[in-house]
């Protein structure tokens, strides 16, 4: 027998925006020119240009998630293989988990306050969630509950264009706050889960669809995708401040805030989790902890 519901549901491979997302997403595009256009108006003094600094950047995402319990996640259910997919359930245990990030940037100032950053960067969004839940069993015309435990780790892999409007309290040298938007490209998602019968009797084992008669396995270990969005829009809120090692270079540690514009998820999942008591899947927050290594140009 299964242990988990059953979702039928075959995923659409294809990406559409609702009306609302196509808003979201011009606004953020629109944003985005607008910052760029900036940095080809700032300002000179005299015949000298403001300063332009340019950098490369590592650090790591701690990706918290909204909505993130009680939640389910669709899988491949692997008796018999690629055959059908279950609803897993998690009524508690979402843990945050870290995920690396790297990026170059480049920093155009308009005066000796304001400036308009630009980043091209790769981040990983990770999760986990842990719990048992007892999953109905029939065997024989004997019907029960069991506890089944689940393993779930989900990462995403995305890059994104990132502008921001940043504002500097001591010019070059001091201390800075930035808010922007960022376009985000969703290059894979990936889960990988485990699963366990942890009590109940012995010959209770995971159900083959096919034959509807028990495989022998208490336990079993898979991975695939999720149906995730194609293209997402992010509200960014940044804060830093230089360390400068000479006239030139300046090692810069940065915190970066994700907000979510748009959901990671396709529309035809957001319209499933809506059709349940869940009502949302989870949603990333990430907050990204970034050293910068930044040469002055000019």
């Amino acid at each position: 027998m299964p242990f988990g519901m059953k979702n039928d549901e075959q995923t659409d491979s294809s990406f559409y925006f609702d009306m609302n997302h196509r808003r979201l997403f011009s606004i953020a595009i629109s944003c985005l020119l607008y910052f760029f256009s900036l940095s080809n108006t700032r300002a000179q003094s005299g015949n000298s240009l403001e300063p332009i600094i340019v950098g490369v950047e590592a650090g790591t995402n701690l990706t918290l998630w909204q909505h993130a319990t009680p939640t389910y996640f669709s899988t491949v259910y692997p008796y018999p293989p690629g055959a059908d997919t279950v609803q897993v359930p998690f009524q508690a245990g979402a843990t945050p988990l870290f995920g690396f990030y790297a990026g170059l940037n480049g920093n155009f100032y308009l005066n000796s306050k304001w400036s308009v950053l630009a980043k091209f960067a790769y981040a990983e969004w990770r999760g986990q969630w842990n719990s048992t839940e007892p999953i109905d069993f029939d065997t024989n015309g004997v019907a029960g509950t069991i506890p089944v435990s689940s393993n779930l780790v989900f990462m995403l892999r995305t890059v994104a264009l990132e502008g921001y409007l940043e504002y500097h309290f001591c010019g070059t040298k001091g201390f800075y706050v930035g808010a922007g938007v960022d376009v985000r490209a969703i290059a894979s998602s990936h889960y990988d889960l485990d699963r366990s019968i942890t009590g109940g009797p012995a010959n209770l084992s995971f159900v083959d669809f096919s034959t509807g008669r028990g495989t022998g396995d208490r336990s079993y270990s898979i991975g695939g995708e999720q149906p995730v969005a194609t293209a997402i829009a992010d509200l960014k809120l940044l804060t830093g401040i230089p360390f400068w090692i000479s006239d030139r270079w300046s090692i810069d540690p940065e915190v970066a805030f994700d907000l979510p514009l748009m959901s990671i998820w396709t529309d035809s999942k957001q319209s499933e989790y809506a059709s349940t008591t869940y009502g949302h899947g989870p949603e990333p927050l990430p907050i990204t902890g970034i050293i910068s290594l930044e040469y002055r140009a000019q």
